[in-house]
């Protein structure tokens, strides 16, 4: 049928979306997925994989580097599957990841999937958007990028982590979880 291009989003890792891609492999596709930079296997122990202050660390070549990574794969799915369509789905800092990469190589797949992207773009979202992208790397724990996570979820209905799976939220918990700065 076609292939698929899963790109996870921000604290997650690409083993949070095995259901996904059981599911849509159940049905003929092939399923590819891989973890960014400070996410997942690439921040050490999967179970704790960003919980000790790494994760989300995207190292020197920040978000341009990322959305390169998502090409590589793209180009290794293309290569080891030539006679098919990919399609590439996002979810959530994947979603902004994929938007991003569709205006660099948007012909090159079959079509995209955004999964709870980014909404209306407010002054507030765009301001924050110009210093991530053009301020100076900095280290540690981001109050931007907690606020704007807040600003998203601060419906009734949502907790500012809910995102988050139950277990890893326990652990946060825990831990005294926060979000880091993604463009150290």
């Amino acid at each position: 049928k076609a292939a698929v291009q899963i790109i996870h989003g921000l604290m997650e890792h690409a083993k949070r979306y095995t259901r996904l891609a059981e599911a849509l492999c159940k049905e003929g596709y092939i399923c590819y997925a891989n973890d960014h930079p400070g996410h997942g296997l690439t921040a050490g122990d999967l179970t704790e994989a960003t919980l000790k202050g790494n994760g989300a660390v995207l190292g020197p070549s920040g978000w341009r580097g990322v959305v390169n990574d998502v090409h590589e794969l793209s180009n290794i799915i293309k290569k080891e599957n030539p006679n098919i369509p990919l399609f590439v789905i996002g979810h959530s800092w994947g979603a902004m990841l994929a938007q991003d990469y569709i205006q660099d190589w948007g012909n090159e797949i079959k079509g995209c999937i955004l999964s709870g992207t980014n909404g209306k773009v407010r002054s507030l979202v765009i301001k924050a958007g110009k210093i991530l992208i053009t301020g100076p790397p900095r280290c540690g724990k981001s109050t931007l990028i907690s606020k704007l996570i807040e600003y998203y979820n601060n419906k009734k209905d949502y907790t500012i982590y809910g995102f988050l799976t139950p277990e890893i939220r326990e652990r946060g918990n825990r831990i005294g979880f926060n979000i880091v700065d993604i463009y150290s």
